[in-house]
């Protein structure tokens, strides 16, 4: 599962979060975890696993976790990351603890009603999260079109009460930004903030996905 072209979304949108803050990845943020310092090796022996997995075998290729660096394991069904980072959040808060949770989720996964479920509950309880949303334009096979009838992801915050942000996610220091405000409304007991993120998945959905079935072979050269 590729992050070409995501890069800055991944790494400068950890760099905003504090070692103790916990993130809910989805799997096209390998970056988050090298940000976070994991090492390159763990990685790899997770992918082929190997003796140096640190999951020992028992999740899929690519679907990383990280305890020491506190980034919860990426799930397959996609979009339970949301509801588990605003069920973490919700636990800072109770215990008086001074920690933000986030989570990423992409564009397509924005249809599932986890996205919903989880924006409701952040809005009634005002937990420390901070979610993201990767519009990168293409779920596995279907345009970021069918995932709403919105313009953007961000407009869909106005109806939970929550503060709803659209950056550019090639911009390093826009991401940086935007993520940094968040985080530090969110500590300083402001509430959640959904934040979406737009770039483009150059490569192919995975090495099992042919693109070429599903949009034009040139489109990739239209975005920087």
């Amino acid at each position: 599962v590729s992050g070409t072209g995501e890069e800055a979304i991944a790494v400068a949108g950890t760099m905003a979060f504090a070692p103790l803050d916990v993130l809910f990845p989805s799997y096209r943020q390998p970056g988050l975890l090298l940000a976070r310092g994991m090492p390159m090796l763990t990685m790899m022996g997770q992918c082929i696993g190997n003796g140096c997995d640190n999951t020992k075998g028992r999740q899929m290729p690519a679907h990383y976790s990280w305890r020491a660096g506190n980034v919860v394991s990426i799930s397959s069904p996609v979009g339970t990351q949301f509801p588990q980072a605003v069920g973490a959040a919700m636990a800072f808060a109770y215990r008086g603890e001074r920690r933000v949770a986030a989570a990423w989720i992409g564009d397509g996964t924005a249809a599932q009603g986890d996205f919903h479920h989880a924006l409701n509950f952040a809005s009634v309880f005002r937990p420390p999260c901070v979610l993201h949303v990767v519009d990168n334009q293409w779920a596995i096979s279907t345009h970021r079109n069918v995932a709403t009838g919105g313009a953007t992801f961000a407009a869909r915050a106005d109806a939970y009460h929550v503060p709803g942000l659209r950056v550019a996610g090639n911009d390093f220091l826009a991401v940086l930004a935007a993520g940094s405000w968040a985080t530090t409304r969110a500590r300083r007991g402001g509430g959640p903030t959904l934040i979406e993120l737009l770039t483009y998945r150059r490569d192919a959905h995975s090495t099992s996905d042919d693109p070429a079935q599903y949009r034009a072979p040139d489109e990739a050269t239209h975005w920087p």
